[in-house]
């Protein structure tokens, strides 16, 4: 049981590396392709804040050959990255999706299941914001086929960002409108609700480190009879480690100093008051959905809230 628990830990780092990997494929490509897109550039740059940053630093400090996995971690960096690349290959573009998500596995039904109802909610919202921008500069679906800029885009995401994940499932050609909403929705989904809930509880969770210890120092035991508790305490991790599982789960987790909460857009992209009108209800959506999360929480033992649009940030940045 405890080993489970320890691997929770490095599950939850992969999560968000796999986020990240995404990300920073769709900017890569996004940039090519860029000379006609005005639009697209507008809607998702908020959303793409610090990626490549946090990126290098997930290199260098986190998983490096000297990092902090490399110090507290039962895998290591390198094994983290062989976790990380076993996911990869199963990895689908319906899992990135939360109403697909939910239904493949199983949980459309499950009572008391708050981060799939607000995941819905806030997708939802998601949707209905960036089908209005879409349909802005592509009033059907002829103009989106006929846009040779952006299948060049989609061709590039799904060939090259994911050519070593066959069955991830995402055509190279766009044919709908509706096919192109979904995809820049999974953007912002993931860059913002997805990540806030797997990153904002880390030291909630974590800082009782026998919850998910970040290490186990001896091999689970066999027999129940035959632990003791010098054996617990010999298998968890040490004083050190454990200072830094808090530290660390902390500093990731915590609410960042220049955060800029979701939905709202410090820089001023788009001028159109249509455009404008869009961004404003995108945002009462946001407000209607975090009450609705806080009234969700009432008298609630333990409350979710994670998912409270002023607590997700636009973009991955930590």
């Amino acid at each position: 049981m405890f080993f489970l628990l320890g691997v929770y830990v490095v599950s939850f780092m992969l999560f968000m590396c796999l986020s990240l990997i995404i990300m920073v494929i769709m900017i890569f490509m996004d940039f090519q392709n860029y000379s006609r897109m005005l639009w697209f550039w507008q809607l998702l740059t908020p959303h793409l804040r610090y990626t490549l940053e946090i990126n290098c630093r997930g290199r260098t400090q986190l998983i490096s050959a000297d990092g902090i996995f490399k110090r507290v971690v039962s895998t290591g960096g390198d094994g983290l990255l062989v976790l990380a690349q076993r996911e990869y290959k199963v990895l689908t573009y319906r899992s990135l999706q939360p109403p697909c998500d939910f239904e493949d596995r199983g949980v459309t039904k499950l009572k008391g299941y708050f981060y799939r109802d607000n995941s819905l909610m806030i997708w939802d919202a998601i949707q209905n914001y960036v089908t209005g921008m879409i349909s802005l500069y592509y009033p059907n679906d002829h103009d989106v086929v006929e846009d040779a800029e952006l299948q060049a885009w989609v061709k590039d995401v799904a060939e090259e960002g994911f050519v070593n994940v066959p069955q991830f499932g995402l055509s190279s050609e766009l044919k709908t409108k509706k096919e192109l909403v979904t995809l820049v929705s999974v953007v912002i989904f993931i860059s913002t609700a997805q990540h806030a809930a797997t990153n904002n509880g880390q030291f909630d969770w974590c800082a009782w480190v026998p919850n998910t210890p970040c290490t186990m120092r001896s091999p689970a035991p066999e027999d129940k009879d035959a632990v003791t508790m010098e054996l617990i305490m010999d298998t968890l991790p040490d004083i050190s480690q454990s200072c830094v599982e808090m530290a660390i789960t902390w500093h990731l987790g915590r609410a960042q100093p220049d955060a800029i909460p979701m939905g709202q857009y410090v820089e001023e992209y788009f001028t159109e008051p249509k455009a404008k009108k869009l961004i404003k209800n995108f945002q009462e959506d946001l407000k209607i959905i975090e009450k609705k999360i806080i009234e969700q929480n009432e008298g609630v033992e333990l409350p979710y809230l994670y998912l409270c649009p002023s607590r997700i940030e636009n973009s991955i940045t930590i």
